[in-house]
C-alpha cells in the first residue's frame, strides 16, 4: 500500500470519527448552553466563541475517551472523584461567569453588549451631563455605539476574559459529563461481572 493510500485511509478514519465527536460536542454545548449563555456581544466577531467552545468540548470528549480506555482495568474509584472535582470547578466557574457578565454588560435592543471600564472623551462628557443615567440609557443615547462611550481596548479585554471563562466552564462541564457516564458504565460492568460469576458453574 502506497503512502498516499495510507494518508487517504487515515483521513477517511479521521473524518468519520470527527463527525461523531463534533456531534457529541454540539450535544454537550446544547446541555451547557441551557444554563450558561454565550458571552455578550459588542461586534460581529462574537459567534466564534461558541464555535471554539464546541471544538474544545469535542476534543475533550476524545481525550476523555482515550483516558477511560487506559484506566478501564484500574477500577471505578477515579471517575467519581474526577466528576465531583470537575463539577465543583464548573459550578464555580459558571457562577463567576454569570457575575462578570452582569457586571460588564448592559442590555441594548434586546441583547447584552459588553461595556468597557474607561470612558472616552464623548462618554465622559455625557456622564458629566447626566451622572445618574443607567448604562442602558447611555447606550441608547449613543445608538448602541459602545466604542463611542468606552475605550475599545477595555471592551476587547473584557470580551476576551468572558469568552475564556465561558470556554472554561464548557470544558469543565464536558469533563464532568464524560466522567459521570464512565463512572456509571464501570459500575454496570462490575455488576455484570459479579452476576456472571454468580451464574457460573
Amino acid at each position: 500500500m502506497s503512502a498516499r493510500d495510507d494518508a487517504d485511509l487515515w483521513l477517511g478514519e479521521l473524518r468519520r470519527r470527527w463527525a461523531s465527536l463534533a456531534q457529541a460536542g454540539i450535544a454537550v454545548l446544547g446541555i451547557v448552553g441551557s444554563f450558561v449563555l454565550p458571552p455578550p456581544v459588542s461586534g460581529p466577531g462574537a459567534p466564534v466563541w461558541s464555535r471554539l467552545a464546541q471544538l474544545v468540548a469535542a476534543l475533550l470528549i476524545a481525550l476523555m475517551f482515550v483516558a477511560t480506555r487506559r484506566t478501564r482495568r484500574g477500577g471505578t474509584a477515579v471517575w467519581p472523584w474526577v466528576a465531583l472535582a470537575s463539577l465543583g470547578l464548573a459550578v464555580g466557574t459558571a457562577v463567576g461567569y454569570d457575575h462578570l457578565t452582569r457586571a460588564w454588560s448592559c442590555v441594548y435592543d434586546g441583547s447584552r453588549v459588553v461595556v468597557g471600564d474607561e470612558y472616552t472623551d464623548k462618554g465622559r462628557e455625557h456622564r458629566g451631563k447626566d451622572p445618574d443615567a443607567a448604562c442602558e440609557t447611555v447606550i441608547q443615547d449613543f445608538a448602541g455605539r459602545v466604542d463611542d462611550i468606552w475605550q475599545a481596548e477595555g471592551i476587547r479585554r473584557r470580551q476576551s476574559i468572558l469568552a475564556a471563562v465561558y470556554v472554561g466552564a464548557v470544558a469543565l462541564f464536558t469533563i464532568c459529563i464524560v466522567a459521570v457516564v464512565e463512572a456509571i458504565a464501570q459500575v454496570d460492568r462490575a455488576h455484570t461481572r459479579v452476576q456472571t460469576r454468580r451464574a457460573g458453574p
